[in-house]
């Protein structure tokens, strides 16, 4: 209780100081600003396109007015969002809980850490321990031991069939990769709007 105590006394101080002119560089902030404040923002892309448009001295005056008037704008609605969060705090809100609210005020984020992974038998925690029994996993979902028995007869059966690549007739799938079907390859090659990834026609 102790420690919950001190936290908001000191996120008391946090919120007394003044903001800062520039962004708070947080996710929730900036989705709060686009959120509220459309128009002071369209205001401002209008005010420059005017001044871009014609560069006159009371243009410039207009633009700068219309600036101000969006950041006054966006520091108000940080402190209503600050005061509203201070103000939803209660004995029951974790010491951690508050200071991820800040930490990602101040554009500090928990960086990626691999998550723990547990088994039957064990829990490992080292990202090479856990890339092994991801690997042993597909392992042994993949091998022989997963399928039906009537499924391994067959399998059994049809891998003791010899097979013949020796032929008259050169057959393409049979012949050395060589660049020219590379580059005729990628030629054909297209990129999907899905994460850039490639296709073959």
């Amino acid at each position: 209780m102790k420690q919950s105590s001190m936290s908001l006394k000191l996120f008391g101080m946090l919120l007394m100081q003044p903001f800062p002119k520039h962004p708070i560089p947080s996710k929730a902030v900036q989705t709060m600003v686009e959120r509220f404040l459309p128009k002071s923002q369209k205001g401002t892309r209008r005010a420059w396109g005017i001044f871009r448009r014609y560069p006159t001295t009371d243009n410039l005056i207009a633009f700068k007015r219309a600036k101000a008037l969006a950041r006054r704008k966006r520091r108000q609605c940080q402190r209503e969002s600050w005061i509203k969060y201070v103000s939803s705090i209660t004995s029951s809100t974790t010491s951690q809980q508050l200071w991820r609210k800040v930490k990602a005020a101040n554009g500090l984020y928990r960086d990626f850490s691999i998550p723990i992974l547990e088994t039957s038998t064990a829990i490992y925690s080292s990202p090479v321990d856990v890339v092994s029994v991801i690997g042993q996993t597909f392992a042994s979902v993949s091998s022989s031991d997963s399928y039906s028995p009537a499924f391994q007869a067959t399998k059994n059966r049809l891998e003791r069939t010899p097979i013949h690549f020796r032929c008259r007739q050169p057959l393409p799938y049979n012949c050395n990769f060589d660049m020219f079907e590379l580059k005729r390859a990628l030629s054909s090659a297209h990129t999907t709007p899905l994460r850039g990834l490639t296709f073959f026609r």
